[in-house]
């Protein structure tokens, strides 16, 4: 089964050709659900996970987000996205790896509530004995931070960034975004900007200003100063 999403009723790059070197693609996933096995591409579904390698566990301070109070250590971290080469060819691998798992810990951390993501890469045909995926802890789990398991449906886009424009492309822009508003009822943010849902890639649809985190692997940040 295919996804698609609608074209935009407007061409973005000819109104608007300062958007041009912001363009991206990325890769919607249009996870519907299901009951996918670890061998599947999924979101939420159980991982190909070598039996022989701990599962991950956050140790962090976590909260709950109802009460505030503090939980217990040592959280099962939680699987979010397993993907593989073959069904996104488009994604670029490292060299030796066809199989991309994306867990996180499903509770609150710090000041902003922010989950915590580990990044696994690996090569499908070096996994041997497939270890069980852990079931998600009923105590304090926040709502929409841990996925039901869904199969997925890849489709690559084309985005441009929502809150992440430079402040001055977005001085020269307001005007024109502003008339075509008044004109023909799209939003920029809501209709022309980046795609929703569960990607790879792309721009976050955020609903504040940005708030990347610093690597700390390459101390690099985010501006869009």
């Amino acid at each position: 089964m295919s996804r698609h999403t609608p074209d935009r009723p407007v061409d973005v790059e000819g109104l608007f050709p300062e958007l041009l070197p912001f363009r991206r693609e990325s890769v919607r996933l249009h996870p519907r659900p299901g009951s996918p096995t670890c061998q599947d591409s999924s979101v939420g579904g159980p991982l190909l996970w070598p039996a022989d390698e701990p599962w991950p566990v956050c140790d962090a301070e976590h909260y709950d987000t109802d009460t505030t109070s503090r939980l217990e250590p040592a959280a099962p971290m939680a699987p979010i996205v397993q993907i593989r080469r073959a069904d996104v060819p488009s994604l670029p691998f490292p060299e030796g790896t066809d199989l991309l798992q994306v867990l996180w810990c499903p509770y609150a951390h710090g000041t902003y509530c922010h989950p915590l993501p580990q990044v696994y890469w690996r090569d499908a045909l070096a996994i041997g004995a497939v270890g069980a995926t852990p079931a998600p802890s009923a105590a304090g789990l926040p709502d929409g931070w841990y996925p039901a398991p869904c199969f997925v449906h890849p489709e690559q886009v084309t985005e441009y960034p929502r809150n992440d424009r430079p402040r001055d492309l977005r001085d020269a822009l307001e005007e024109r975004l502003e008339a075509l508003l008044a004109e023909t009822g799209l939003r920029y943010s809501s209709h022309l900007a980046d795609a929703p849902g569960i990607k790879l890639g792309g721009y976050p649809g955020w609903s504040q200003e940005p708030c990347w985190p610093d690597c700390e692997t390459c101390g690099g940040g985010w501006s869009t100063s």
